[in-house]
């Protein structure tokens, strides 16, 4: 047994915060995490089309405030979690005849922002978030004991900048966002990259 929602609200006038276990979804495109990426999943649970039963809750603070056509959102999260795959340390190969690498790596505190407004038939997103990888990469380090390039799993701590909306044309709603990760790290070096991700559906 697992706790997946609990938490607290308190509401005055047309703000609220939410303090305790829960999700977040961001994005407007499902299944593409081009934004969505601030929960992380649970993968030993069965996969199915929705991914709202195989979201991992985490213990977050959640502000918002509502005006007539607009939106703003701010979150932290003290701990983050990570992408689970199995209930034990997951482990894998690397070099023949030596140990497994395990790549259990803990991330820090998130934290970010969105901003929403729409009109007749409209909505846009703005949002930015200082976040880790939701899944560990390999990575390469000079080690000093032993001499030597040592390889670890590590998780990227980057900017997220994005941009989603969605808009009415007649009976069909057309959504699509946009959005550039910084310091994304590239496996097997020590080296880091920058991301650019877009999506419509």
């Amino acid at each position: 047994n697992k706790w997946q929602r609990a938490w607290l609200q308190y509401s005055r006038e047309s703000c609220s915060a939410t303090l305790g276990r829960q999700t977040l979804i961001w994005g407007t495109v499902e299944g593409t995490f081009v934004t969505d990426i601030v929960t992380p999943f649970d993968y030993t649970e069965q996969l199915l089309t929705d991914y709202g039963s195989v979201r991992l809750a985490q213990d977050m603070i959640v502000g918002e405030c509502f005006a007539s056509r607009s939106q703003l959102q701010v979150f932290y999260t003290p701990e983050a979690r990570t992408d689970i795959y199995q209930h034990h340390p997951l482990t894998v190969d690397t070099v023949p005849g030596l140990a497994p690498v395990n790549l259990s790596v803990d991330p820090d505190e998130e934290w970010g922002v969105r901003y929403k407004w729409g009109g007749d038939g409209y909505d846009i997103r703005v949002m930015y978030a200082r976040l880790f990888d939701n899944s560990p990469t390999l990575i390469t380090k000079q080690s000093s004991m032993p001499p030597g390039l040592q390889i670890k799993p590590a998780l990227a701590h980057f900017d997220l900048i994005g941009i989603a909306g969605d808009i009415a044309v007649g009976r069909l709603l057309l959504k699509g966002e946009v959005s550039y990760r910084s310091e994304q790290l590239i496996p097997f070096s020590n080296e880091t990259t920058e991301r650019y991700d877009a999506a419509v559906g």
